[in-house]
């Protein structure tokens, strides 16, 4: 029976996994708790979907995959491309890279089971495109030295949602906010080795789970929540809210950059390549997504 939904979505009794790995011998669920691992195979295949139920487990569960066979390294712990949300952050160690041993586990962040609500309403003002004033901005740049903002939420969806900012918009006589990317992101070792750190957000690991450095929730629910409910603010102010996203690359950078996720379930699927079997970059950013 074909999944209905890619990823790792709560059901009752536990939860659903999904995930494209066409080459792969199998595929392992991997839960975590307390930092201990445990593995569950998805026993069930259609065609490029290795699929399956696992049974005890809800919302707030915290885990990633082992892709298993020819060109798959079982020891890099992947993220699900299809996460809502990101927990934890990359610490830029070798065994990201399948050429040195070990398990990758220790550095990589942990995909969560949250599930948004399939029958939420936004209702979006809906404004004619001829009336539309578009407003482009960064989450966490407007309201990062706003004085009418508590200290607390600067810098944050929290911040972007509130009265001072909404008051600041509408004010301006726009329409609509185009944010900047809220997906999540990495910060570069290149740009770390450097002192420095990705402020634009232009290199996303899960397109689907919004940048927890953006929030004043500290939870990956409370994330969630809070980015929901930034948009409901703004649209009850009746702004629409546009999304910059990020779809012709990714973090995990150059053919011999980090495996992270989406190059460890699919390389030759996920990533455009040229005749000899290297990367096509298209952008200058170490990869192009094959759309």
């Amino acid at each position: 029976m074909l999944p209905t939904r890619l990823g790792v979505h709560a059901v009752e009794g536990g939860v659903e996994a999904a995930v494209h790995a066409p080459h792969a011998d199998r595929v392992s669920l991997c839960i975590f708790d307390d930092g201990d691992e445990q593995r569950f195979e998805l026993d069930d295949r259609v065609g490029s979907l290795h699929h399956g139920f696992v049974g005890g487990l809800a919302d707030g569960a915290r885990y990633g995959f082992r892709v298993h066979g020819p060109g798959h390294y079982e020891d890099q712990l992947l993220l699900d491309p299809y996460a809502r949300s990101v927990e934890g952050s990359i610490r830029w160690h070798p065994t990201l890279w399948p050429e040195h041993s070990g398990d990758s586990a220790p550095h990589v962040p942990r995909s969560v089971v949250v599930d948004t609500d399939p029958g939420a309403t936004w209702d979006r003002p809906r404004t004619p495109w001829s009336d539309t004033v578009v407003y482009e901005t960064h989450v966490k740049g407007i309201s990062r030295t706003h004085p009418d903002v508590p200290p607390s939420l600067r810098g944050t969806y929290a911040a972007l949602g509130s009265e001072p900012i909404i008051d600041h918009l509408r004010h301006l006589g726009v329409t609509a906010v185009e944010l900047l990317p809220i997906a999540r992101f990495v910060h570069e070792q290149r740009l770390l080795a450097k002192g420095l750190r990705q402020y634009w957000g232009y290199m996303p690991i899960a397109l689907l789970a919004p940048h927890a450095g953006y929030a004043a929730a500290t939870t990956p629910a409370g994330v969630v929540a809070e980015v929901q409910q930034m948009v409901r603010n703004l649209h009850a102010a009746g702004l629409e809210v546009v999304l910059d996203v990020v779809l012709n690359h990714t973090g995990e950078g150059e053919q011999d950059g980090p495996w992270i996720g989406l190059r460890g379930f699919d390389d030759l699927g996920y990533y455009r390549h040229r005749a000899n079997n290297t990367y096509e970059d298209v952008t200058g950013t170490g990869n192009t997504l094959d759309l």
